[in-house]
C-alpha cells in the first residue's frame, strides 16, 4: 500500500471546517466539493425541501452549448467545472456562475468542452496507460472515495443547528459580540505645515519664528521622519518623562505656516466645501485637492478604540454630529483643515442577531463536525470486515514495541513503535483514554487513506453516482492535461535569432535587475506582538528606545561595530544574524518610509520608528541597476517564447476542434 502525504489526499489549500490532524484530509476535500454532493431529498427536513424547490424554480437549467452531437446544460456544466477546477472561478458559487456575463461564461464553456475533446484524444492515443498518468488517475480515485465518504458519514450526519440553538448561543455569549464605535468616511485634507530641513545653528524656536512668525508655534512642529509625524518639541517640564534630543542639521521637519499662508489655505478649503455641498462627487474632489494621501477619495473605515494613534478629537466631534451621506463643515486641527463625507456610522453596542446568526450557525456546525470526525473513523475501522483492531494495547501489561494497534490488510499495519516514532509528542501528551489514542493512530499518515479505501470498497462507494461525478470529471482534466503536455512537446524550440530579437525588445522591462541594497538593522521592540498599548505609553517607549539607540550611534564606526552591537542588543528577528537582512530592493518595507534611497554605502540612519520597532538602519553595499546579458537570460527567454507559442497553438487548436464539433453557444443576452 502506498504512503499518502496529507497534501496529496487534500488536493486543496483551505477549508471552511476546523483543521485537525489526519481528518483535515476529508475536511479540505469537502471545501472543494461540498456544493456538488447534496443530501438525498428523503434526508432533508420539510423546510429544506421547500427551500430547495423554491431555489430550483428560481434557477432553471438552461441549455448552455451544443458540441459534438450533445447538449451541455447549466447544471451539468456547473457540477463539472466545479470538480475540474478553473482559476478564473476561485471563490465563485454556482449562482454566480449562472449570473456571469455571457461573453465571460462562453470562454469558460469553450475551455470546458475543449478539455473533453483533449481527454478523448488522450484516450484514443493511449495516454491513459502512461505510468504517470495512470498513477494520477488512481490517486484521484482514492481521493474521490474520501470525498464521498466524508460527505455521507460526517457532514450529512451533522444536522445544521436550529434557529433556536443559534439564538440561545447568541444570548449566552452576548458579551463577546460587543462592537465598538466605528465609522467610514471620505476625507479631504489641506495641510497648514511647511517642510523644512534643519541647518547648522537652527533651533526649533528659531524655525518656528522664521516659518510661522511666532516662536510659540514651536510646540506644533512635527518630525517628518515616519508615517506618524510626531511632535518634535518637548516642553522642559516634560523632559524627565519624555526624552528630548537637540536638533540635528539635515533633520526633516514640518513647521506651521504663517497666518497669511494659513488664511490662503482656509480660502481654498471654503471653495472646496462649496463644491462638495453643491453635489460634486466627493471622491473626485478628494483625488483632486487632498494632500499627502495616495488613497485620497477612497472610503476609510475607522475604529477609534483600535487605531494605533488617537483620532483627531475635532474629527471625532464632527462625526458624532453628522449623519451618513452628509458633508462636514471645515474641521480645523493642528495639522491642517479637513472636510469629510460620512459614509456610515456604527454606534457601540451588541452586534444584531441577524448580522451574526450565519457565523454562529457555521461555528456550531463546525463543532458538531469536529466531534463526529473521530467517531466516524472509529466506526469505519470497527464496521469494515477484515480489519484487525487492538484498541486497548496502549495499556496492556504484555505490550511490546511490536504490538499491533491496527491492521488494514496483510501489507498495512500500525504498531506501538509506529505510534511512538511517527506521531509528534505534543499530539500524544494530552490524550487520556485508549480510544483517543486509537483514533489518533487512525489519523496517521500510514493508516488514514488505506482505511478510507477499505471502507469505501466495503460500502461500494465506487458504484455511487456521487463518486462517478467526481472521479469522471477529474479524470477528464487529468487526461486533458496529459494531452496538452504531449502537444506542447511536439512544438519546436525558438531559434537563436528569435531569442535575440525578443531579448532586444524586452531587455529593459524584463531582464534588468533593479537597484538593490545590502542592509543590516538594530531594532528595539516598542511592544510585544499583538499588545495594545496606551498611546501615551507607546510614545514613552518610542522615546526611550530612540534615546537608547542615539546613545550608541557614535560608537558604530564600522560594519563590524554594527554587527557586534546587533548581536548583543537587537530585538528584531535579524538580531541573532548580526542584524543582517541581506540583499533587498528599494521597495522592501517601502524603503523604510523612503530613507533607503537617501543613504550611501556605510551610512547609518538616525533612530526611527517603523512598525513595532525603533531601528537603526545600515547600508553595507548598493548593487546598481544592471541589464543582464543575453547568455544569462537565454533559458528565461526560451521559456517565455515557448509559453507564447504554446498559448497561440492551443487557442488555434481549440477553435479548430470546436468548429469541427459544430460548437454553438446557446445562452444569448
Amino acid at each position: 500500500m502506498k504512503k499518502y502525504q496529507l497534501r496529496e489526499v487534500l488536493h486543496m489549500k483551505r477549508s471552511k471546517y476546523f483543521k485537525s490532524f489526519g481528518l483535515i484530509v476529508l475536511m479540505l476535500i469537502l471545501s472543494a466539493w461540498g456544493v456538488l454532493i447534496a443530501a438525498p431529498d428523503e434526508e432533508k427536513k420539510p423546510e429544506e425541501k421547500t427551500a430547495t424547490a423554491t431555489a430550483t424554480e428560481k434557477a432553471p437549467n438552461p441549455q448552455v452549448a451544443k458540441f459534438d452531437g450533445r447538449l451541455l446544460t447549466m447544471d451539468e456544466f456547473v457540477k463539472g467545472i466545479s470538480i475540474r477546477g478553473d482559476f478564473r472561478l476561485r471563490g465563485s458559487n454556482p449562482e454566480q456562475l449562472r449570473r456571469m456575463r455571457k461573453d465571460n461564461l462562453e470562454e469558460i464553456v469553450k475551455d470546458y468542452l475543449f478539455n473533453e475533446a483533449l481527454a478523448k484524444m488522450a484516450t484514443e492515443q493511449g495516454l491513459a496507460e502512461d505510468a504517470k498518468v495512470k498513477d494520477q488517475i488512481n490517486r484521484w480515485r482514492d481521493q474521490s472515495l474520501a470525498t464521498v465518504i466524508y460527505q455521507k458519514e460526517v457532514i450529512q450526519k451533522c444536522p445544521t443547528p436550529s434557529n433556536e440553538e443559534v439564538k440561545q448561543y447568541y444570548e449566552d455569549n452576548k458579551e463577546k459580540l460587543l462592537q465598538p464605535f466605528s465609522f467610514s468616511m471620505r476625507h479631504i485634507f489641506l495641510s497648514t505645515l511647511k517642510p523644512y530641513t534643519a541647518k547648522e545653528g537652527d533651533t526649533l524656536e528659531s524655525i518656528a519664528k522664521e516659518i510661522s512668525g511666532d516662536e510659540k508655534m514651536v510646540e506644533f512642529i512635527l518630525s517628518d521622519d515616519n508615517q506618524y509625524k510626531d511632535y518634535r518639541y518637548v516642553k522642559p517640564e516634560d523632559r524627565a518623562v519624555k526624552p528630548f534630543h537637540p536638533l540635528q542639521p539635515g533633520e526633516k521637519l514640518l513647521a506651521p505656516m504663517s497666518k497669511e499662508e494659513t488664511d490662503a489655505v482656509i480660502s481654498r478649503a471654503k471653495k472646496i466645501l462649496e463644491e462638495a455641498k453643491s453635489g460634486v462627487d466627493f471622491s473626485l474632489l478628494a483625488k483632486k485637492y487632498s494632500e499627502g494621501d495616495k488613497n485620497a477619495g477612497e472610503v476609510k473605515t475607522v475604529t477609534p478604540s483600535k487605531e494605533p494613534r488617537p483620532i483627531s478629537p475635532q474629527i471625532l466631534e464632527a462625526v458624532k454630529k453628522l449623519s451618513p451621506g452628509s458633508v462636514s463643515d471645515i474641521i480645523h486641527s493642528n495639522r491642517g483643515f479637513n472636510i469629510i463625507r460620512l459614509e456610515d456610522k456604527k454606534e457601540e453596542g451588541y452586534m444584531p442577531f441577524d448580522k451574526v446568526k450565519d457565523n454562529i450557525s457555521r461555528m456550531l456546525h463546525i463543532a458538531q463536525v469536529k466531534k463526529r470526525e473521530g467517531d466516524s473513523l472509529y466506526d469505519f475501522a470497527n464496521l469494515t470486515p477484515g480489519i484487525t483492531m487492538n484498541e486497548n494495547i496502549f495499556t496492556a501489561e504484555n505490550r511490546t514495541s511490536d504490538s499491533l494497534i491496527i491492521a488494514i490488510d496483510t501489507k498495512t499495519s500500525f504498531t506501538l513503535a509506529d505510534f511512538d516514532n511517527t506521531i509528534p509528542q505534543p499530539l500524544r501528551t494530552p490524550l487520556k483514554t485508549n480510544r483517543e489514542r486509537f483514533i489518533l493512530a487512525l489519523n496517521s499518515q500510514k493508516i488514514l487513506m488505506p482505511l478510507l479505501i477499505k471502507y469505501g470498497q466495503y460500502k461500494k462507494i465506487e458504484e455511487s453516482p456521487e463518486f462517478q461525478d467526481i472521479f469522471n470529471n477529474r479524470k477528464i482534466q487529468i487526461l486533458a492535461d496529459a494531452m496538452r503536455r504531449k502537444l506542447f512537446g511536439e512544438q519546436p524550440k525558438p531559434s537563436e535569432d528569435e531569442m535575440k530579437e525578443y531579448y532586444e525588445k524586452n531587455k529593459t522591462s524584463k531582464f534588468t535587475t533593479p537597484k538593490q541594497y545590502d542592509i543590516s538593522l538594530i531594532g528595539l521592540k516598542i511592544g510585544e506582538p499583538g499588545q495594545k498599548l496606551d498611546p501615551k505609553e507607546r510614545e514613552e517607549r518610542i522615546a526611550k528606545n530612540k534615546k537608547r539607540l542615539a546613545e550608541i550611534l557614535p560608537s558604530l564606526k564600522t560594519k563590524q561595530d554594527f554587527e557586534k552591537t546587533a548581536l548583543d542588543m537587537s530585538e528584531d528577528p535579524t538580531g541573532p544574524r548580526k542584524g543582517a537582512v541581506g540583499i533587498i530592493p528599494v521597495t522592501y518595507h517601502n524603503g523604510f518610509d523612503g530613507r533607503l534611497e537617501k543613504m550611501k554605502v556605510d551610512d547609518v540612519s538616525e533612530p526611527f520608528e517603523f512598525g513595532n520597532f525603533v531601528y537603526l538602519l545600515r547600508v553595507n553595499n548598493i548593487n546598481p541597476e544592471e541589464v543582464r546579458s543575453f547568455d544569462d537570460c537565454k533559458k528565461l527567454i526560451e521559456n517565455d517564447l515557448m509559453n507564447e507559442r504554446q498559448r497561440a497553438f492551443l487557442n488555434t487548436k481549440k477553435e479548430e476542434i470546436l468548429k469541427k464539433g459544430g460548437y454553438e453557444f446557446l445562452m444569448k443576452d
